[in-house]
């Protein structure tokens, strides 16, 4: 696993070193791209927390593709509040 590169990381407590590393994990495995990833973890980390407190687990593959999407099509930060 490549370490993502978000500064401050190391700082942090466990736990969210450990919400960190899946959200990039999760991003740079669908696309590929270190650097998308490093630089969309933190707004992807707030995106997948809406999918574990308001979706199913099974929807996770889609909702990925949905905000890589988005972000492609409209390069902003996007409000995922439903």
């Amino acid at each position: 696993m490549q370490e993502p590169n978000i500064s401050g990381l190391q700082e942090l407590p466990a736990q969210d070193r450990v919400l960190r590393y899946l959200s990039y994990t999760i991003l740079l495995n669908y696309t590929g791209d270190p650097v998308f990833s490093s630089n969309c973890t933190n707004r992807f980390l707030n995106f997948l927390n809406d999918i574990i407190h308001r979706d199913s687990w099974f929807f996770l593959a889609n909702r990925i593709e949905q905000f890589i999407k988005d972000f492609e099509n409209f390069g902003v930060e996007i409000s995922y509040d439903f």
